[in-house]
């Protein structure tokens, strides 16, 4: 058995019959989602093989995640490049970051050329590959928003009440904060999470569920999702250290204008895609909920995404960076 065949994974031929993409994992994962987008949109582009790496869809724990990387990426002919997700959080426990680090060092020691998503990202790899650094090209290229819609408001639908955080559950993803933020709303302002548990964290669901209405809605097909993200009164991206958010992107492909947790990455979406979102700081969410329940306009685009974070533009800077890698 190959590697690719025991992590699970697809190979998305190029030009000439040449490898381009490899797509490893569950294709309802985010990751692999935005994987297989980058596959239509670039396949072709240069003789480079690429591969989007975060720990869960290549193994159990960040050991053997990064080993099965680096023995996949080493029977590979040719320029190899990486999209990095879930870079590692220096506020972690000391140890869990140490460990982490050491993977994603290795991962990236395997490649020609990284890419992250965020100037947060960048800033968080540099401080892990310490000596290191500069030995690879990285390239920061934002993740992609889809066609976003400005609803105009009468074709808004009638806000359902309640707060709403899409995407898969999992500690620091912010179900939890949430919660605790809105221990001084009335009871009756129920919480919808969008999505499902991810895979070992059913437990944290279990834990969730309290005095507040609280539902899961499992996942969601494409079908049902938009008028899900749509309906709900509150949109919040909440995770406390988030480093790049699809999540947050796919609120704002609804047309929805989520409250987003103040924090680095947070800032600079906001300071990049000026009124996209709207920032709350940590202690703060209950007021911020408040507000919008107030004046759910808040909670809507009032315009379109700047052109530089749309498919057609992140699109471009991929096939960019790929031919780059490839003449070197």
């Amino acid at each position: 058995m190959s590697v690719l065949d025991a992590v699970g994974g697809s190979v998305t031929p190029g030009a000439g019959g040449s490898v381009m993409h490899l797509v490893v994992g569950p294709e309802r994962h985010g990751v692999v989602i935005f994987a297989r987008w980058l596959a239509r949109e670039t396949a072709g582009a240069g003789p480079v093989t690429h591969l989007n790496y975060t720990e869960a869809l290549f193994g159990p724990d960040t050991t053997s995640a990064a080993q099965a990387f680096a023995e996949l990426v080493g029977g590979l002919a040719g320029r190899v490049t990486v999209t990095l997700h879930d870079l590692p959080d220096p506020g972690d426990e000391p140890g869990r970051y140490r460990r982490r680090a050491a993977g994603f060092r290795r991962v990236v020691e395997a490649v020609d050329g990284v890419c992250v998503s965020s100037e947060h990202e960048h800033r968080r790899l540099t401080a892990l590959l310490g000596d290191a650094a500069g030995r690879v090209p990285v390239q920061v290229i934002p993740l992609p928003i889809a066609a976003a819609e400005v609803v105009p408001p009468v074709r808004r639908p009638r806000p359902d009440g309640r707060v709403a955080v899409f995407g898969y559950i999992y500690p620091g993803k912010g179900h939890a904060e949430l919660l605790g933020e809105m221990a001084g709303l009335p009871g009756d302002i129920g919480v919808v999470a969008l999505g499902r548990a991810a895979d070992g964290h059913d437990d944290l669901v279990r834990n969730l569920h309290g005095d507040r209405p609280f539902e899961v809605t499992g996942y969601l097909p494409d079908a049902d999702l938009g008028r899900r993200l749509r309906e709900v009164a509150v949109p919040v991206v909440p995770a406390p250290s988030v480093s790049a958010s699809g999540s947050l992107n796919t609120w704002i492909a609804a047309g929805r204008r989520p409250l987003v947790v103040d924090s680095d990455y947070g800032r600079e979406f906001a300071t990049d895609c000026p009124h996209l979102v709207s920032l709350y700081r940590p202690g703060r969410l209950g007021e911020a909920i408040r507000a919008a329940l107030d004046d759910p306009a808040r909670t809507w685009l009032d315009r379109p995404p700047p052109a530089a974070r749309c498919e057609a533009a992140v699109a471009g800077a991929y096939r960019a960076f790929f031919a780059r890698i490839a003449a070197s």
